[in-house]
C-alpha cells in the first residue's frame, strides 16, 4: 500500500478492491473461508476487483497478502484460478523454515489477549505437527503449479530476503525489475516478546481472565520483562519440527532451488522460564501503577 503511487509510473497497478489494512486480505479470505480479522468479507469482492481493473490503463497488477497462504485446498486454489481466468498470473511465494513459522504463529496468537490460544509450547507444536497441511510446502505448491503452471510459481526464502540488505520489499521489487520502492512506513511487525511475558498472558487465558484484565496483565508484563530473551521454542523442539519436514524441504530444494538455513543453537536459545520471583516483580509493577 505504501508504494501504490510509486508503482503506477512504472506500469504497475495496486488495486483498492479487497484491501484491509496493508494487503488484499479480503480477496484471500473470500477463497479460504477464514477471517481471523473479525470483519465480514464481501462475497462479490473478486467481481469488484475485475470491474476496477477494467477501469485502469496499467497492464500489470500486483495483489499481495500473506493470507493468500491460507488458500490451500484443491477446490479453493482452483476457484482462485477461475477468478483470474484470462489473466497471465505469476505467483511469488516467500517461505519460512517451519520452526520459524510456527514460533512466529505461537508468539502472535499467544500474546494476543483476544486469541483463544493458550496451549503451552510443546502442546502447540504437537497439535500443528499432527495436522497442519500448510507446513508441507511442496504439497500445496504443487496445487498452485497445477493451476497457474510450475514455471509461473517463484519460490524464495523469507528469512534470506529479510537478512539481505534490500529486505523482502526490495527483493520482490528487484524480481519484478522495479525501482524506487520503499519499505513500509508502518510495517506490520509481529514483535516477539520475552518468554516470561508470553507465559503470563498464556496463563491469564488458562485462568479465563476477561479480555480487559488480560490486556492489563500483558502491559504490566511488558514493562517488567521488556527485553526479548530468546524464543518460546527450545533448540530441541526446533530440531523435532525440522526433522519432520526434512524430506519435504529436500523436495522443495530439488523442485525450486530453495534451501533453508540450519538451526543456529546460539540464536535459537529458549527464554528463561517463569518463576515465583517473577510474579513478585509483576506485583511490584501493579502496586506502583496503583
Amino acid at each position: 500500500m505504501d508504494n501504490k503511487e510509486n508503482l503506477r509510473p512504472q506500469g504497475f497497478y495496486y488495486p483498492d478492491s479487497g484491501v484491509f489494512l496493508y494487503g488484499h486480505h479480503y480477496l484471500a479470505f473470500q477463497k479460504s473461508g477464514l477471517n481471523t480479522i473479525g470483519h465480514p468479507v464481501d462475497n462479490n469482492v473478486w467481481e469488484k476487483l475485475r470491474d476496477e481493473l477494467h477501469r485502469v490503463s496499467e497492464e500489470d497488477v500486483i495483489l499481495s497478502s500473506e493470507e493468500f497462504s491460507s488458500i490451500q485446498g484443491r477446490d479453493q486454489i482452483y476457484s482462485l484460478g477461475r477468478e483470474l481466468k484470462g489473466y497471465s498470473v505469476e505467483v511469488y511465494v516467500y517461505l519460512r523454515r517451519q520452526d520459524e513459522y510456527l514460533q512466529s504463529v505461537y508468539n502472535q496468537q499467544t500474546k494476543d489477549w483476544a486469541s483463544p490460544q493458550c496451549l503451552d509450547s510443546q502442546s502447540f507444536i504437537d497439535a500443528h505437527l499432527a495436522n497442519n497441511v500448510f507446513l508441507n510446502y511442496t504439497s500445496w505448491l504443487k496445487l498452485w503449479a497445477e493451476v497457474f503452471g510450475k514455471d509461473k510459481v517463484h519460490v524464495f526464502s523469507y528469512d534470506d530476503a529479510c537478512l539481505a540488505k534490500e529486505g523482502v520489499v526490495g527483493h520482490f521489487s528487484h524480481e519484478l525489475g522495479l525501482e524506487q520502492l520503499v519499505s513500509p512506513v508502518h510495517p506490520n511487525v509481529n514483535q516477539s516478546v520475552s518468554a516470561k511475558a508470553l507465559e503470563l498472558i498464556r496463563l491469564s487465558k488458562v485462568m479465563k481472565f476477561p479480555d480487559g484484565k488480560r490486556e492489563q496483565l500483558f502491559n504490566l508484563a511488558l514493562r517488567a520483562f521488556p527485553n526479548f530473551d530468546g524464543g518460546a521454542f527450545s533448540s530441541s523442539q526446533r530440531e523435532k519440527i525440522i526433522d519432520q519436514y526434512r524430506a519435504v524441504n529436500d523436495g522443495l530444494c530439488a523442485e525450486y532451488g530453495i534451501s533453508f538455513r540450519e538451526v543456529d543453537v546460539e540464536l535459537c536459545r529458549c527464554g528463561s522460564p517463569l518463576e515465583l520471583s517473577d510474579m513478585m516483580i509483576i506485583l511490584d509493577e501493579c502496586l506502583m501503577k496503583s
